[in-house]
C-alpha cells in the first residue's frame, strides 16, 4: 500500500470520492509495535508502521500545550535553554492500563482545582516560552524520511486546553465570572504563542494538514458557555484558520463531546474537518445530513465499547455499518469515536478496523 495524502485532501476538502476511505488515529507506541513486532523508537519505525497500516500521514505535535502535558509518548518539545518543565500541578497515575505489557505506566492528568497560575501576579511571574524556543526538530528531521506521497499532520491544538492545565480548571470556570481579566490575558498570551508556532509548522514542506485538538465539551454539552467560547476561544482558532486558507493546507479540528451547540462556530472558523464525533455524544449519521457539505467526518468508531471490549467480528461490523452510512459522496475518514487508539486496544482489533476500511472502503462504495 503506497502512501497518498491526496486520498486524505481530497476528503478534507469534500472534493469527491477518492479511490477509498482514508484512514485516521493517532496510535499509542504499544500497539504500532505490535503491530510491527518489534519496539517502535524512532520516526522511521513510525513511518514504516503507518505505511504498513495503510496511512497516509504521519502526526506530529508541537506547541505550548504539549510541553504541559508532559508524561510518557510527550517528547520534551521545548529545548533545553530556558525552557519550562511539564506542569507541576498535573496529576499523575501510575498503572496498567496497557494490554501489550505488564509494566505500569503513567497517566498525566490536568489539576482540576487550581494550577500554577491563580492570579495576575501569577501571570506575570510564569516562565512563557517564546514560539521560536519550542522544539521543532521533528519537522526537520521528518521530510528525507516520508516516502513520495506522504505527508505531515501538525498537531497544534490546546488554546483551551493550557488555559485548563496552566489555571485549573475550576479556577478557570470561576475566573469566566469572578477575574475576566486574568481569562482573557492568559487566552491573549497562549493564542499568540499558538499561532506563531502555527506559522512556523506551516513553513514545513513536509506538512500537508492542521489539526486543533482542543477539548470543549463533555458528553451532553459545551464546558463553558459559547458567549465565552465566541469571546476568549474562537477569534484564535479563525486567526489559525486564515493562516492555514492562506497556506493551501486543509484545517481540522477535534474536541470530544457534544459540540453541536457551536458547530456553525466552528465550520465559520475555518475547519473543514471535525474529528472524532464521539458516538456516545453525538448522533454522526444526523451530523451528516446536517453539515456533511460544509464539513469532511472523521471517527465514531466506538472507542469505548467495540475496539476496546470488543471481538475482532464486532469491529469489523461496525466498521462496515459506518462506510454504508457516511462514505458515499465521500468526505469521511474512517477513525476511532476518540480520535486515537491508546495501549488499552487489542492488537487483534486494530488490525481488524484497518482490514475492514480496506475491505469495505473502497469507491463506489457498495454495501
Amino acid at each position: 500500500m503506497e502512501p497518498n495524502f491526496e486520498r486524505l485532501r481530497k476528503a478534507f476538502l469534500l472534493e469527491g470520492e477518492p479511490d477509498r476511505v482514508p484512514l485516521y488515529a493517532g496510535v499509542d507506541r504499544d500497539v504500532m509495535s505490535g503491530f510491527l513486532g518489534r519496539r517502535v523508537t524512532t520516526l522511521a519505525d513510525e513511518i514504516e508502521f503507518r505505511v504498513k497500516a495503510g496511512f497516509d500521514y504521519v502526526g506530529l505535535g508541537c506547541g505550548l500545550g504539549r510541553q504541559l502535558r508532559g508524561g510518557p509518548g510527550y517528547r520534551p518539545f521545548l529545548r533545553e535553554r530556558g525552557g519550562i518543565s511539564a506542569n507541576p500541578s498535573s496529576r499523575r497515575a501510575v498503572a496498567n492500563y496497557s494490554v501489550y505489557t505488564d509494566t505500569p505506566t503513567e497517566r498525566v492528568w490536568e489539576e482540576e482545582g487550581t494550577g500554577v497560575i491563580a492570579s495576575l501576579a501569577d501571570f506575570e511571574a510564569y516562565p512563557w516560552p517564546k514560539a521560536e524556543d519550542l522544539d521543532y526538530t521533528n519537522f526537520e528531521k521528518i521530510g528525507p524520511l516520508l516516502p513520495p506521497g506522504m505527508k505531515v499532520i501538525a498537531s497544534m491544538g490546546f488554546i483551551m486546553g493550557s488555559n485548563r492545565s496552566l489555571l485549573g480548571q475550576e479556577n478557570l470556570f470561576i475566573s469566566l465570572y469572578d477575574n475576566p481579566d486574568l481569562v482573557a490575558r492568559m487566552f491573549e498570551r497562549v493564542g499568540s504563542i499558538q499561532y506563531q508556532a502555527a506559522e512556523i509548522v506551516t513553513s514545513f514542506d513536509c506538512v500537508g494538514a492542521l489539526i486543533m485538538p482542543d477539548d470543549i465539551a463533555y458528553n451532553r454539552g459545551l464546558m463553558i458557555a459559547p458567549r465565552f467560547l465566541r469571546q476568549y476561544l474562537f477569534p484564535w482558532y479563525k486567526r489559525i484558520g486564515d493562516l492555514c486558507k492562506r497556506k493551501g493546507i486543509p484545517y481540522l479540528y477535534h474536541s470530544d463531546g457534544d459540540v453541536s451547540e457551536v458547530m456553525e462556530d466552528i465550520i465559520d472558523c475555518g475547519f473543514r474537518g471535525l474529528n472524532p464525533i464521539q458516538p456516545q455524544a453525538m448522533d454522526i449519521v444526523e451530523v451528516k445530513r446536517k453539515y456533511g457539505h460544509r464539513l469532511c467526518l472523521i471517527g465514531n468508531i466506538d472507542p469505548a465499547y467495540t475496539l476496546t471490549r470488543g471481538t475482532p467480528q464486532d469491529v469489523e461490523g461496525e466498521v462496515k455499518l459506518r462506510i454504508k452510512q457516511l462514505a458515499p459522496g465521500g468526505g469521511y475518514c474512517l477513525a476511532s469515536g476518540s480520535g486515537s487508539i491508546p495501549d488499552y486496544v487489542p492488537l487483534a482489533n486494530f488490525k481488524a478496523m484497518v482490514e475492514a476500511a480496506l475491505k469495505y472502503g473502497k469507491y463506489p462504495i457498495n454495501l
